[in-house]
């Protein structure tokens, strides 16, 4: 089946793939290719791994690609011997493993500190979805872990981890956390043994205001990560997650997160609950967009839900804002992308609380260093605020 055109970039050539510049969040025709080889089944999946490995160096892959060969190697692990680089992709497994366990052997400690001291976390990411994968003879390639705590929490744990002797790229001061609450959405810390602990207090960045957060806490399903006992997302909300996060414009190539999607829909998602907690947030154009490619991808998805969701209708707000995340944004792109963050932010807020806030939103976010930027923000953000209250969001 061919990918339609909008959600295909262009394929570099099979030398400059390790080094290619993304343009949008969506797979290039070879990642589909190795999508489809870790997630079909298998004799489509031994089709599209011959095919991908007819056009590229295995030695010479993109980070995006090569986090995805363990999971190639899970889905194809009793094809035999006859496997086009069968030692090459056990061994990138066996070393994922290996690199998890170290990871999770590191920061799980600091995680039941966490516990023990009254701080409630949820898992995130890949550290909730490495059970899933493992069900499927494969791991989730990770370089961090992620964790959701209450915002105010925020304090109580950065002052535990650096207690454990975990730091951070910048000083923590008071100043700086009570900006960081209002104005992000999370914290990396790194440990003494120098992994990465990756520190949420809001889920969604830009829809805070909205109390979505107590849907997800609410709900929250057991989980264990080696040691630890914890919990994580309900399924239906961590695939609404994955897709917020996935559908954006990213350096290293994010082909990832939809095989992530895939493992979250093969555990049983509750489609109604998705499609109210979109609506809650006004995110229902990820969604949409993630489960009509999985769709061309040829998985498989429930009975009517493609046909549903293909009905679905976006606002004019959801159609602009998808159009700043989802591609690789320039300089000018990325400082009007912020003013409609800042807008999202803010959106029940006067105008003058707009502008009071706003400077210590612009000290949170590195782009507004150069005085051109801050000006051209400005600019943005009087077109966007008055173009904002004069169109109503009607659906298209």
């Amino acid at each position: 089946m061919t990918l339609p055109a909008d959600f295909l970039e262009k394929t570099s050539s099979p030398e400059a793939l390790r080094h290619e510049v993304r343009q949008t969040c969506w797979p290039n025709e070879l990642e589909v290719l190795l999508l489809r080889a870790g997630l079909c089944e298998v004799p489509q999946a031994l089709v599209a791994w011959n095919d991908f490995c007819g056009q590229v160096d295995i030695e010479n892959l993109s980070e995006g690609c090569y986090r995805l060969l363990p999971l190639v190697a899970g889905n194809l692990q009793n094809c035999g011997q006859s496997l086009q680089h069968r030692d090459r992709i056990f061994g990138v497994l066996r070393h994922a493993w290996a690199k998890n366990q170290r990871l999770f052997g590191n920061l799980t400690p600091l995680l039941q500190t966490l516990q023990k001291s009254g701080v409630e976390i949820l898992l995130l990411k890949g550290a909730a979805l490495d059970t899933f994968y493992r069900q499927q003879g494969s791991v989730r390639a990770m370089a961090d872990i992620d964790i959701l705590i209450h915002p105010q929490d925020l304090i109580k744990t950065v002052e535990i981890l650096q207690g454990l002797n975990c730091t951070s790229n910048t000083p923590i001061t008071p100043d700086r956390l009570f900006q960081l609450i209002h104005f992000r959405h999370e914290l990396t810390l790194k440990s003494a043994t120098g992994m990465d602990l990756d520190i949420h207090w809001y889920l969604v960045a830009d829809a805070r205001h909205m109390e979505a957060e107590d849907y997800f806490w609410r709900d929250a399903v057991p989980c264990s990560l080696g040691a630890l006992s914890a919990r994580t997302l309900h399924p239906t909300d961590q695939l609404l997650h994955t897709c917020l996060h996935g559908s954006q414009w990213n350096e290293i190539s994010p082909v990832r997160w939809l095989a992530d999607a895939v493992m979250l829909i093969r555990q049983g998602i509750d489609w109604n609950r998705l499609e109210e907690q979109a609506r809650r947030l006004e995110r229902l154009s990820p969604i949409r967009e993630t489960l009509l490619f999985l769709d061309h991808l040829e998985i498989h998805l429930p009975p009517g839900v493609i046909d549903h969701w293909s009905k679905v209708q976006i606002t004019n707000f959801e159609k602009v804002e998808g159009s700043y995340r989802t591609r690789r944004p320039n300089s000018r792109e990325r400082t009007k992308q912020l003013a409609w963050t800042y807008l999202r932010l803010n959106r029940n807020r006067s105008f003058g609380e707009l502008l009071y806030r706003m400077p210590a939103y612009m000290r949170q976010v590195h782009h507004f260093r150069a005085y051109s930027r801050c000006m051209t923000f400005l600019i943005y953000f009087f077109l966007l605020f008055l173009d904002k209250n004069a169109r109503s969001p009607s659906a298209v």
